[in-house]
């Protein structure tokens, strides 16, 4: 087919295979560094977004923390106040039996009631 000899051979290899190694030998020297001062720039401003939005976290974690507290504490205050709610419908509906039964009483003529 083709019969080339080295004086063709070689020169046509490393014409192929030099930039192919040259590129590779560049990637991975520059792999994983920021090389141009507008990446840095962009970094840096990821990284002060990143440690606001942080920093903004740890707050509304806190926040969290305190109205969960505060809910609970609610939530108790609200099953005494029920609980005395209770006590007082029993009163107020005792009161009115007895109501009740002295208006009767007196509508009646009963004891102490008109003659």
């Amino acid at each position: 087919m083709f019969n080339f000899g080295p004086e063709i051979l070689v020169p046509l290899v490393i014409a192929i295979v030099g930039p192919i190694l040259t590129y590779l030998v560049a990637a991975r020297k520059v792999a994983g560094r920021v090389t141009s001062s507008e990446a840095k720039d962009l970094w840096a401003e990821g990284k002060a977004i990143r440690d606001m939005l942080n920093d903004r976290i740890e707050v509304l974690e806190n926040r969290i923390e305190e109205l969960g507290q505060r809910v609970e504490k609610l939530s108790a205050e609200i099953l005494d106040l029920r609980g005395e709610r209770a006590v007082l419908i029993a009163e107020r509906d005792a009161l009115m039996r007895r109501l009740e039964m002295l208006q009767s009483r007196v509508e009646r003529g009963g004891p102490n009631g008109p003659s």
